[in-house]
């Protein structure tokens, strides 16, 4: 298997509960690999306005 592709992941939405600091690394991570941002949701414990960078 190749970890590097995330083929298997293209019709997948991934949700990321906290966006602290390992949050945020792999909303970037996925994005960076190929991921469609349309697909992430990422949660945050507080409530604030979410730019378009990824927390």
């Amino acid at each position: 298997m190749n970890t590097s592709s995330l083929d298997f992941l293209s019709k997948e939405t991934i949700g990321i509960i906290g966006c602290g600091h390992l949050g945020r690394a792999i909303a970037l991570e996925l994005v960076s690999r190929g991921f469609s941002s349309d697909r992430l949701r990422l949660s945050l414990w507080q409530k604030q306005e979410v730019s378009t960078e990824y927390c």
